[in-house]
C-alpha cells in the first residue's frame, strides 16, 4: 500500500505540472524569460570580447628601447641549467640519481 501512495502523488503532481506548463500564460512567460536570458547572454559575451580586446592591446604594446635593452642583458646573463633527460626511469628514480653523490 505504501509504495503505491508516492507513485500516485507523483502522478498527480506530474499531471498538474503538465497542465500548468501547457497553459497559454505560462508559455508566454517562458518565452519572455528565454528572450531576456538570450539578451543577457549576448550582452555578457560582448562585454567579455571588449575586455579581452583591451587586455590584448595592453599586452601587445611594444616595450621602449631602454626596457628592451635591459631585457636583452638579463636574458644573456642568466642561462638556464641543462635538463637531464631520463627516458626509461620514473620520476622518483630520476630524482634519486640526480641527488645521489657519484662514486
Amino acid at each position: 500500500m505504501f509504495p503505491l501512495l508516492p507513485f500516485a502523488a507523483g502522478l498527480l503532481v506530474g499531471a498538474a505540472t503538465i497542465k500548468i506548463l501547457r497553459g497559454e500564460k505560462t508559455q508566454k512567460r517562458l518565452d519572455q524569460a528565454q528572450d531576456r536570458l538570450r539578451k543577457v547572454t549576448v550582452n555578457s559575451l560582448s562585454t567579455i570580447e571588449q575586455s579581452s580586446a583591451r587586455l590584448r592591446d595592453k599586452l601587445q604594446v611594444a616595450p621602449s628601447s631602454k626596457e628592451s635593452s635591459t631585457i636583452a642583458e638579463v636574458s644573456t646573463e642568466s642561462t638556464p641549467e641543462p635538463v637531464m633527460k631520463c627516458e626509461s626511469t620514473t620520476t622518483a628514480e630520476a630524482t634519486r640519481t640526480q641527488t645521489e653523490p657519484k662514486q
